[in-house]
């Protein structure tokens, strides 16, 4: 072991001792934090959501491609411009997708409570003027 990892283990060590003797302790008057955990329902409309927009960023792909074999095979400005504006398009979507399965990831992981969960109930009504279908957390 390298005199470096010597001196990083041994200040890490006395850094960690240190602060469990400083830490005060709880007062009577302080309410802890307890986090409210969400319902896996939430959960569920997340995973929905990020794979309606993974969806539509690969038909954006598909369509940016489909742009770019029209540009090579007949170049012309607005072509151009569209293929652009399609790989902008393109881009903002695979973002979002990536921001909204990072979202639901930890969301699922931090804030959910997968135990004792409330039940759902889930309805669906149809009739020859409408149709409804409706999503209920039961407390």
């Amino acid at each position: 072991m390298r005199t470096g990892s010597v001196i990083g283990l041994t200040l890490f060590a006395i850094l960690c001792s240190s602060h469990a003797h400083a830490q005060e302790p709880v007062r009577a008057d302080r309410v802890p934090y307890v986090r409210e955990a969400r319902s896996p329902a939430i959960v569920w409309l997340g995973i929905v959501s990020t794979a309606a927009l993974g969806a539509v960023s690969v038909w954006s792909l598909v369509d940016t491609l489909a742009l770019r074999d029209d540009y090579a095979a007949q170049p012309s400005v607005r072509i151009r411009a569209e293929g652009v504006r399609a790989l902008r398009r393109t881009w903002a979507l695979s973002i979002s997708t990536a921001v909204f399965g990072l979202g639901t990831l930890l969301l699922s992981a931090l804030h959910t409570r997968w135990r004792d969960q409330r039940p759902v109930q889930v309805g669906f009504s149809m009739s020859h003027q409408h149709a409804s279908l409706s999503l209920t957390l039961r407390q």
